[in-house]
């Protein structure tokens, strides 16, 4: 299988990749296909929509509005607790794909910026490879 140009055999760890989805670009065309689809793409691979990462979101777009640290680690508590059910099958890539990862949409409650949306996905990534190993190989 190949995935960005690299034969998914040769790659090293587990393989997680992260949608943030900028608002308003096809995001939710893309998570209603998979959630339509999901017993078949189930086989090939564990995944996360929104209705899955709500508390999630919900801290991530808080993060956006207020940076503070408190809240990044209430996100990572809740990640956590998502990548867990994971754990029995370490060997599966895990898809995460969520448009309030990449915080509250400019121009809503006094956002104008994805100015915070770098410290939002470093914290996700810091709790994928604290959770799952540093191994593992996460592309945003």
């Amino acid at each position: 299988m190949e995935v960005l140009g690299r034969r998914y055999q040769e790659l090293s760890g587990l393989r997680v990749l992260v949608h943030a989805g900028f608002h308003k670009t096809g995001t939710t065309t893309l998570q209603r296909t998979m959630q339509a689809n999901r017993a078949v793409l189930s086989r090939q691979v564990n995944f996360l929509l929104p209705s899955d990462l709500d508390k999630i979101g919900h801290f991530a777009k808080r993060y956006s509005m207020k940076a503070n640290e408190a809240t990044l680690l209430k996100l990572k508590a809740d990640l956590r607790m998502c990548l867990s059910r994971f754990s029995h099958q370490p060997d599966t890539p895990i898809f995460l794909s969520c448009e309030a990862l990449a915080g509250q949409m400019p121009g809503r409650k006094g956002v104008w910026s994805y100015g915070q949306t770098h410290r939002i996905l470093e914290a996700v990534v810091e709790e994928i490879t604290q959770t799952l190993g540093s191994s593992a190989d996460v592309v945003i």
